[in-house]
């Protein structure tokens, strides 16, 4: 490359970060160059005066033609652009070492590299083997429980080399930065979420006696045997409501934002069976509906009960009876329940809404499942219907002279 008579100026643009640089030239004239990193911060310069032309003066020189080589060097590292400044002179040639664009950026969670269980921390980490690195933005992208798109931050930049937090979903960290002052790169990372070992869970249930409220009217007339006694079960929260701690949000990090249940979140189902004891009792009017005459003997075909039985023998039966409705639906919960929960233990989502949604349809999935269990009590294998006194040594009347059986399906 000819320099001519000066002063001139010029410049050398790398389309990559270079380091180590040489200027080889026979020069008439003085030589200055500067460089400059990818941020256009001066990292080194150098000068060589000319033995004719010195700062644009003329000087005698004595020495063997052509002139002798004169070499430059600028040592830094993350070299993208240099200027000279020449007063005429030859530049034979440019040496440089291409500068490493070892950017490595790695994530490690409680499970080891790339993974992590939920609710766990990740932090990741982006460095070069040599300079420096120069973070200009973090990203992540995943898909929720929901299979919808997200992605973290929206905006944010930082000049941080670690990032981390919370993960409730997998997806890729990406990170762009530069080494040493050179273009901008890409780094990413694909993040495996582990699911939470709830394998071991049990729904909180309750079943108690209760007396009954607005809602479980007794009835005052004994018609079918399921007047006698009952069994229901409701969600202890409203629809739409959640405790306040089965839910917990990401606060910062990869999956800032996002709402996932939390690790003592579980299904909550209350249970309760209601006895009519008033009908039950010495005197009521199911109790004068039974046969005075009865002794326990058949008679006309049928072995009908002294009203006796139904203050004496009726209350433990038909309780025995409402007890086992709950131990069945109870059995059949912790049946289901672990499918249940693991589909709650990976649900996420942006809108804490959506999780409310989920555990409402766990739990009236796991109801439904339940109550039909449940109501198989009623069914012999054979298919006759079992009334709530099964086990009486004799058949009971109803309040309409006829005997007392189970209210037909609806």
């Amino acid at each position: 490359m000819f320099l001519d008579y000066g002063p001139r100026t010029g410049e050398f643009l790398f389309d990559f970060p270079v380091k180590n640089l040489t200027f080889n030239a026979r020069l008439y004239g003085d030589l200055e160059i500067t460089c400059f990193d990818g941020n256009g911060s001066q990292i080194g310069s150098d000068f060589a005066p000319g033995p004719i032309i010195s700062r644009g003066v003329m000087m005698n020189y004595n020495g063997p033609l052509p002139f002798p080589l004169e070499s430059l060097s600028i040592p830094a590292e993350g070299i993208r652009r240099c200027t000279i400044k020449s007063y005429m002179g030859m530049i034979d040639e440019i040496r440089y070492t291409r500068d490493s664009e070892d950017l490595e950026l790695s994530c490690a969670g409680d499970l080891g590299s790339n993974r992590v269980t939920r609710a766990q921390e990740i932090r990741c980490l982006v460095k070069a083997s040599s300079g420096t690195v120069q973070v200009q933005e973090w990203s992540f992208t995943g898909t929720d429980s929901h299979g919808r798109l997200y992605t973290s931050p929206e905006e944010f930049t930082t000049p941080d080399t670690t990032w981390g937090g919370q993960m409730v979903i997998s997806g890729t960290v990406t990170v762009r930065a530069r080494v040493n002052g050179g273009e901008l790169l890409d780094r990413s990372v694909p993040v495996t979420v582990e699911p939470r070992d709830w394998r071991d869970r049990q729904p909180d249930y309750r079943f108690v006696q209760t007396p009954g409220d607005s809602r479980m009217v007794i009835p005052s007339r004994i018609e079918w045997a399921e007047d006698l006694g009952f069994a229901s079960w409701f969600r202890t929260e409203r629809p739409g409501d959640l405790p306040p701690d089965d839910t917990a949000p990401v606060n910062g990090g990869p999956n800032d934002g996002l709402d996932y249940f939390a690790d003592n979140a579980t299904i909550s189902f209350f249970g309760f069976y209601v006895l009519n004891t008033p009908a039950m009792t010495m005197g009521s009017d199911f109790y004068r509906a039974q046969d005075p005459n009865a002794t326990g003997n058949v008679t006309s075909g049928i072995n009908w009960c002294p009203p006796i039985v139904v203050a004496r023998e009726l209350p433990p039966r038909v309780e025995r009876h409402e007890k086992e409705h709950g131990r069945v639906y109870e059995a059949a919960l912790s049946q289901k329940f672990p499918a249940a929960i693991s589909d709650l233990e990976q649900a996420t989502s942006s809108d804490v809404a959506d999780l409310y949604d989920k555990y409402t349809q766990a739990w009236d999935e796991l109801d439904g499942f339940a109550r039909a269990e449940s109501l198989l009590l009623h069914i012999r294998p054979g298919g006759n219907v079992v009334p709530n006194y099964q086990g009486t040594p004799c058949v009971l009347k109803n309040q309409r002279g006829g005997e007392l059986k189970n209210a037909p399906a609806r």
